[in-house]
């Protein structure tokens, strides 16, 4: 799940005058999260002084149960000079939680996901590679500097439905006016409230 083709090291110079901040919505199927940024520096195994300095946005899936990231939104530089630029994300589920550079994959922490921000950077020469590869990291970390992403997500389309039908029952209980109805308007609300949480979350 990638996002268009830029190098993080010169990200805030090769980003277009195109820009658009996230947009806030009451939508209950859509919301926005501030997520960590990981940096990698991946080194390769097929080739000798090749290297990679990756940065992701990160968040635990446990907490994103029904979710899938649609839109990512970075803030570029330091004020007075800094600018937000948001950016749509291909097509859920594929993360870039398996990427590979050099032989090596390149992994979120157990029960994480990961965005790749942008394309990374890259170092392509004989070893040795460390001094470039540590000063290419420094780099790419001061271009976003508080490391965090404005990460958007929106409810897949199954737990969209079932929100809908536990939002649905919720409603029934309240109207319910007889010891019979509101019986039943119970039972229905236990049936949605275990269909939804059995794959989704708030």
């Amino acid at each position: 799940m990638r996002l268009p083709a830029l190098a993080l090291t010169t990200l805030a110079v090769v980003l277009g005058a195109s820009s658009a901040a996230v947009a806030q919505t009451d939508n209950p199927n859509e919301k926005t999260t501030v997520t960590d940024i990981q940096y990698r520096i991946s080194y390769s195994q097929e080739i000798p002084g090749n290297c990679a300095v990756l940065g992701f946005s990160q968040w635990e899936a446990a907490k994103f149960k029904g979710w899938e990231a649609f839109q990512v939104s970075v803030t570029l530089g330091t004020p007075p000079s800094s600018r937000t630029d948001s950016f749509p994300v291909s097509p859920p589920p594929k993360y870039d939680d398996e990427l590979k550079y050099g032989g090596n994959v390149v992994s979120p922490p157990n029960g994480s996901h990961w965005v790749l921000i942008g394309d990374g950077s890259y170092r392509a020469g004989p070893p040795p590679a460390e001094a470039d590869c540590q000063a290419m990291l420094t780099r790419s970390q001061a271009v976003i500097p508080d490391h965090k992403v404005t990460t958007s997500f929106r409810r897949t389309s199954t737990c969209a439905t079932k929100f809908d039908k536990l939002t649905k029952a919720q409603k029934a209980v309240k109207k319910a006016k007889s010891k019979k109805a509101k019986a039943k308007a119970k039972k229905n609300l236990s049936k949605a409230k275990k269909a939804f949480s059995s794959d989704c979350s708030q």
